[in-house]
């Protein structure tokens, strides 16, 4: 992995720090329409683009990627409220053609514990959100994100383009979310959602961002009703001073901070600690860092085979391991905790649409000092099952490295006692994802890609049976 020092530094930063009624329309609300001006041209600073784009050009898969500037008076939900006023930024990336728009926008709360904007959120989930025609929307909603920690706050590295910028501090970050969100739902003026009627609007937070979320979600919400479900990832306490006003789903990992407290909710409350994952992975890192190029002024989107090259490297959930990941420093846990967040998401959109809730899953088991038990291979008992933890190829420690994890391979001797042949791991790789499958904790689409690549693995020996195609190379637009 290509990584400067700078963005080593940044990612050790990275985050220590029932039924429902369906939603079919804006529900009614308080909050001030702010003003939006945009979409911000790609002449207006020195890179030529926004910071935090994504990394390859979404056109061909249906998508238009545009940054927005939003201005209003925000307010606080302190003791004794004050006012002020504020411009920050949203990135909407949006299906290009209304057909396409399934009238969900997911709106994440950025992560600033690296003194940038970082949305992990969405790369985790970006494939599912590409085909299933999500809107996806990430906000600069705390001060940090904008100024003033060098490189990369948005008033360091584009000073040209982002000057106008102005955030009043972190207490008005939860009513600034609300009138990002408010502009979607009920455009005034500039509409940044491109005229797709916007139906429902989910809220996603990792770590940092997910204790914010959580706080919204006992503070705010009753307050805004905006949001139509929170989606809170890799951080924020299991318990609420009383039941969630709309349905939250809890993504926990086994590898940061799990705690066996029983949440003190349920109707609308559902928790999915996910064994074997960390807190910053493999895919992660790679989809967010491994481009450093990109940081430098005037550089374009990779274009037609960068994404399928990278999502194959990326991808890797143990059956390929480099002896980088064995060890730290930074390599990353390779467990795929995307898939458990591509899927929550999705049971989210639908137990808001439909009221019919997302799966209940076991609870992470813990010894009695409050550690999470582990089995024969490693790798923790109970929790959110994805196939690699029940079929395994390697011991994920997913508490090693501090946020990262490492991913052990496992023995020689034990992967062929466990599979005797190719043909036996596949069967057992099959059997557990209709398992999951059936569950509602993995999605069809990202079965059929586990899949895919426990066939292309050479289990039970380390490595890969066929290479990616050679056409897919990266290419730039």
């Amino acid at each position: 992995m290509r990584l400067s020092r700078v963005l080593v530094v940044s990612l050790s930063a990275l985050l220590i720090g029932g039924s429902v009624t369906p939603t079919g329309a804006a529900p009614k609300s308080s909050v001030p329409n702010p003003t939006v001006t945009g979409p911000v041209p790609s002449t207006q600073g020195s890179h030529g683009r926004p910071q935090t784009d994504s990394a390859f050009d979404l056109r061909p898969y249906g998508f238009v990627e545009e940054e927005y500037f939003v201005s209003g008076t925000a307010k606080t939900y302190t003791a004794r409220p004050t006012t002020a006023d504020y411009t920050t930024r949203m990135l909407v990336r949006r299906p290009a053609d209304p057909k396409d728009f399934n009238g969900t926008v997911i709106v994440e709360w950025n992560n600033v514990t690296a003194q940038h904007d970082q949305s992990p959120d969405y790369f985790w989930s970006y494939p599912m959100v590409l085909r299933e025609g999500f809107a996806y929307v990430v906000v600069s909603a705390q001060a940090a994100g904008i100024c003033c920690a060098p490189p990369l706050a948005l008033q360091v590295i584009d000073s040209g383009r982002y000057e106008d910028l102005s955030h009043p501090g972190d207490d008005y970050s939860f009513d600034m979310f609300s009138q990002v969100v408010q502009s979607l739902r009920s455009p005034q003026g500039v509409d940044p959602m491109g005229g797709l009627k916007v139906r429902r609007a989910l809220a996603s937070g990792h770590s940092q961002s997910a204790s914010r979320l959580h706080s919204y979600v006992t503070t705010v919400q009753a307050d805004a009703g905006v949001i139509d479900g929170f989606f809170i990832d890799g951080g924020g306490a299991q318990s609420f001073p009383a039941e969630p006003l709309v349905p939250v789903v809890h993504v926990r990992e086994q590898g940061w901070q799990p705690s066996p407290v029983t949440p003190n909710v349920d109707r609308n409350y559902r928790l999915w600690e996910v064994a074997g994952a960390t807190h910053a992975d493999y895919w992660l890192l790679r989809q967010q860092f491994d481009n450093p190029e990109r940081l430098v002024p005037q550089q374009p989107q990779f274009g037609p085979g960068w994404r399928e090259q990278e999502e194959d490297i990326s991808g890797n959930y143990g059956y390929d391991v480099e002896p980088r990941q064995t060890t730290c420093p930074v390599g990353g846990g390779m467990f795929p905790k995307r898939y458990a967040v591509s899927a929550g998401l999705k049971r989210l959109d639908e137990w808001v649409r439909t009221g019919t809730p997302a799966p209940r899953v076991p609870r992470l088991e813990f010894d009695a000092d409050g550690r999470v038990s582990l089995d024969e291979h490693g790798n923790g008992k109970g929790g959110l099952r994805l196939p690699p933890i029940d079929v395994p190829v390697a011991s994920y420690a997913a508490g090693a490295c501090q946020l990262f994890g490492v991913t052990i391979p496992l023995p020689p001797t034990t992967l062929r006692e466990l599979y005797p042949t190719h043909d036996v791991y596949v069967a057992k790789m099959q059997a557990a994802t209709d398992k999951a499958v059936a569950a509602g904790i993995l999605l069809p689409a990202d079965a059929a890609d586990l899949m895919a690549r426990a066939e292309r693995s050479s289990i039970p020996s380390q490595g890969i049976r066929s290479p990616l195609p050679t056409h897919l190379v990266p290419e730039p637009v």
